[in-house]
């Protein structure tokens, strides 16, 4: 026989209240039941008022006192028990209902990671359950503290939209703990690294997974996760447990700053912190510059070898894409990203021979 009880103390109803009921309909008295049972009359009365639960050695007594069997008594407890932590858990969670404000619950619901994207407790558990914490307060200590133990050192508390930004890694985390991916090896990650390279120069169009399975065949997990509103970041690097994770997303369309993103997070994975979350620049966390600049350097000279590009570029005063398609075939290097060097080296004006670039689709 199964029960349910709406999420209403009103409405509850203790295993005592059958018990009530079943002795009514056989004559018998509070007072008989615990001299049948050889249990105080006090200690039968809290056990009818649902103040006291019902134990297997309880329910042994009942089914040799009532004739209702032990199973019978053992699921009405804990259907109860249970009905009542959910109204208890309820009422607390009602309290933290504001804690959703940090999330962008529309763009959330239309990935599906929750069932609506009003403000309720629903909604609130679903965020929980998604996040793996038991409650918000747990959640703060997590990603808003700067002390405690935590799994990568960086606080989101100063951040203009930390629940965004947490939400975004944690769609990273659960793409990795999908994955089986051997023991990371360093020294052959480090020796991909001109074939991925060769990628980037071709950007066929399954460039992402050739990518992710040179990186998976190394212990690297390269997961993309598309840019969520107010999260301004096209790439992170951490390590979960054991394994490095290199995030990238789709905040810049084009293959110049995608590229760029990779090796710039490869850096931090090869030669950085495994303690440490490298997210793009961003106000309010706890940047370490030399070690962002390290990246950046890293990633401009992988993508175009620095005395090459430094004896080209200082050659020319304006760039146009014959110029371009050149240099770019002789280093074996899309156009698109040498574009993206010379606009970023201010030698070359943002809208200028944009139309190298390639649109980056996933």
């Amino acid at each position: 026989m199964a029960f349910s009880f709406p999420l209403d103390r009103s409405l509850l109803s203790p295993p005592g209240d059958t018990i009530q009921e079943t002795i009514d309909a056989l004559g018998m008295t509070q007072a008989e039941l615990s001299a049948r049972m050889g249990r105080p009359k006090e200690k039968v009365n809290e056990l009818i008022k649902g103040k006291a639960p019902l134990t297997m050695d309880t329910a042994i007594m009942l089914e040799r006192v009532l004739g209702i069997p032990v199973h019978f008594w053992i699921k009405r407890e804990s259907t109860y028990r249970e009905t009542l932590a959910r109204i208890e858990e309820k009422e607390v969670l009602e309290q933290d209902i504001e804690w959703l404000d940090l999330f962008p619950l529309k763009a959330l619901h239309h990935l599906e990671i929750i069932s609506t994207k009003q403000k309720t407790v629903v909604v609130l558990k679903e965020m929980l359950h998604f996040f793996r914490f038991a409650s918000p307060q747990q959640w703060n200590e997590y990603y808003m503290e700067t002390s405690g133990e935590v799994a990568f050192r960086i606080s989101l508390k100063n951040t203009k939209s930390p629940g965004a930004i947490a939400v975004w890694l944690r769609l990273g985390e659960k793409a990795v703990e999908k994955l089986n991916l051997p023991a990371f090896d360093e020294k052959k990650f480090q020796a991909i690294m001109p074939k991925i390279r060769q990628i980037a120069n071709a950007q066929p169009t399954f460039f992402l997974r050739e990518v992710q399975e040179l990186s998976a065949s190394c212990g690297v997990a390269v997961v993309f996760t598309p840019s969520l509103p107010q999260t301004k970041i096209s790439g992170a690097a951490r390590w979960l447990n054991k394994t490095p994770i290199i995030q990238l997303s789709d905040l810049y369309k084009t293959n110049d700053q995608f590229w760029f993103s990779f090796f710039h997070e490869a850096c931090h994975i090869l030669y950085h912190g495994k303690k440490e979350i490298f997210l793009e620049k961003l106000a309010g966390t706890d940047i370490n510059e030399a070690k962002e600049q390290e990246a950046n350097t890293y990633a401009a000279n992988e993508l175009i070898p620095l005395s090459k590009y430094t004896s080209w570029s200082q050659q020319h005063s304006f760039f146009n894409e014959a110029m371009i398609r050149q240099f770019a075939q002789e280093i074996g290097i899309h156009p698109g990203i040498v574009v993206g060097r010379l606009q970023y080296d201010k030698k070359l004006r943002p809208a200028f021979q944009n139309s190298l670039k390639v649109s980056i689709l996933f």
